[in-house]
């Protein structure tokens, strides 16, 4: 019985985590930036999601395979990145550094580990504000927990 109680609690504290933590990312992500590389705060509204491309991750899971010409951005906090990230996928940094990275006609996946893709979408956006075709961005529908639950292939650190 203590047993359970012990596990019902650590399972609240962890999800309570998992809230807080995807609301800073979702803070921090809410920042527009200047070519400088200086945070500016925007009003911004990522919640309409036939804004957004999807993959689904069968479909990535060929597509790494196949080693196809994609990028795949984690957008989860930086320890959680280094503890285990999708196959080939490259931290987030900061949107300078994606752009000075990336070519713009190169296929970008997006992920992260907010329930509802809310990150991962901020980052979308914000690659497309910056002059990446919409086309060629997608985010990873189900996200991170997804990717673990299929027992996809994961790097860990």
């Amino acid at each position: 019985m203590k047993e359970a109680i012990h596990e019902t609690q650590a399972s609240k504290r962890m999800s309570a985590a998992w809230v807080i933590s995807c609301a800073v990312v979702w803070a921090v992500m809410s920042l527009s930036w200047t070519p400088g590389g200086a945070p500016v705060l925007t009003s911004v509204s990522c919640s309409a999601t036939e804004d957004f491309h999807y993959v689904m991750s069968e479909e990535l899971l060929k597509e790494i395979e196949a080693k196809a010409h994609i990028a795949i951005l984690d957008a989860r906090d930086p320890d959680d990145y280094h503890k285990a990230h999708i196959k080939g996928a490259m931290e987030v940094v900061s949107p300078k550094q994606i752009q000075e990275s990336l070519p713009k006609d190169k296929m970008i996946v997006v992920y992260c580990d907010c329930g509802e893709e809310e990150s991962a979408k901020f980052l979308a956006l914000t690659l497309i504000r910056a002059g990446y075709p919409p086309s060629n961005i997608r985010v990873l529908k189900g996200g991170w927990y997804k990717w673990l639950d299929l027992g996809y292939p994961v790097e860990k650190n």
